[in-house]
């Protein structure tokens, strides 16, 4: 079966695959764990990437992430590369690092979020490795019961608050919620994938394949300008160029200038650091822009893309 391209697009959940090349590990110290978390740290905040979960095993990698801006894989790529540049270095090694390309699993959010946070959690019980996550520290499981430090900042929010709206509580929910799962073995439903790479249902497959058919016709036409995407935005919003550059709060405004973030980034495919130097931003507001906009109702994103796009 010919191999689909993958959906690469900002504000779906990954299920982030690595593994090293003929079960190879690919961490041989401490030491290198900590430089593929470093590498990934500088990735999340050069991508404005959200970390739900990680957990790095000898001989490979699972992330649960969300790109707020760019593309999945740009920011793949520099991880990838960079790590193993860096082993290659090290122990003067030749070839390659991983077992072909990292699996990106799109996931329904609502439906799979917690069940993955904790299936990954418990990768080194299930391996034998530790009797309790709480004793492995290559994962992100001991940020979600508030101890332990890790140079990803980990977006614990919409797990834990699923259990309860009081951290304490959550953290104590989460715990229990992580004891009922040890001993459970390998979750094949979750790999349980349409079309090669899509975790949920019939409604959410054709939900994020559609914005990719968007970026796809998109991508085969001429390159749109900042200055032109501000003009159409303009344009479709009512609210003229100077005010959208400006920095005025008025809802209408701060409207106009997150979809003209999600837009230029999304769609026209510059990255937030071009775009916040281009509007004499922080690139933590560029961040958030974009964020304003994912939490729109996906149909409005999309009919909003189609106006500023001309497809009608």
């Amino acid at each position: 079966m010919a191999r689909k391209p993958r959906i690469d697009a900002v504000g779906v959940l990954y299920h982030i695959l690595a593994r090293g090349n003929n079960r190879q590990v690919l961490f041989q110290a401490d030491a290198d764990r900590e430089r593929y978390l470093a590498i990934l740290a500088d990735a999340q905040h050069r991508f404005a990437v959200r970390v739900y979960a990680y957990v790095l095993m000898p001989n490979h990698v699972h992330i649960l992430l969300e790109l707020t801006a760019g593309t999945l894989a740009k920011c793949m790529q520099v991880i990838q590369q960079r790590y193993a540049q860096y082993i290659n270095r090290k122990y003067r090694r030749v070839g390659h690092l991983y077992q072909g390309r990292y699996r990106a699993i799109v996931c329904e959010r609502d439906q799979y979020l917690v069940a993955l946070v904790r299936y990954l959690h418990l990768n080194p019980v299930r391996a034998g490795m530790v009797p309790d996550p709480a004793k492995y520290p290559w994962s992100s499981h001991l940020i979600y019961q508030g101890r332990g430090t890790s140079p990803i900042a980990i977006n614990t929010g919409p797990v834990l608050g699923t259990f309860d709206p009081d951290v304490s509580r959550a953290r104590r929910a989460y715990a229990l919620f992580i004891k009922e799962g040890v001993g459970t073995g390998h979750m094949s439903e979750l790999y349980a994938v349409l079309e090669q790479q899509i975790l949920g249902d019939e409604r959410f497959a054709e939900e994020v394949s559609r914005p990719r058919e968007i970026v796809r016709r998109r991508a085969n036409r001429p390159g749109i300008g900042l200055e032109d995407l501000m003009e159409q935005v303009s344009r479709a919003t009512h609210v003229p160029v100077a005010l959208i550059k400006g920095r005025s709060r008025r809802r209408n405004i701060y409207r106009a200038r997150c979809l003209l973030c999600y837009t230029a980034t999304s769609v026209a495919g510059l990255s937030a650091r071009k775009l916040a130097e281009a509007l004499n931003r922080d690139p933590s507001n560029i961040s958030r822009a974009i964020a304003w906009v994912e939490r729109m109702e996906l149909k409005d994103r999309e009919q909003f893309v189609r106006l500023i796009l001309g497809q009608r």
